[in-house]
């Protein structure tokens, strides 16, 4: 369940339908590099911890989530 903006009410988030990619954005420290997750929106539980070496790490910078499926990664 999620709040509203102003926590007048609660409502229950669907991202699978909302989406297709959620990207995680943690901020580390001041001078330090941020690191971004990209999950695919229909996989993404309710409770996600993130933290280095975790089981989100294979989604650390994971932009081929992002792209379109028929749009290759040129190297």
């Amino acid at each position: 369940m999620r709040s509203s903006f102003h926590s007048r009410y609660r409502y229950r988030k669907d991202y699978a339908a909302d989406c297709e990619v959620v990207a995680l954005v943690c901020l580390q420290g001041d001078d330090e590099h941020v690191a971004v997750y990209l999950l695919e929106s229909g996989t993404v539980p309710s409770n996600v911890q993130i933290y280095e070496g975790g089981e989100w790490e294979a989604h650390r910078e994971a932009w081929e989530t992002a792209l379109p499926r028929q749009w290759p990664l040129a190297a």
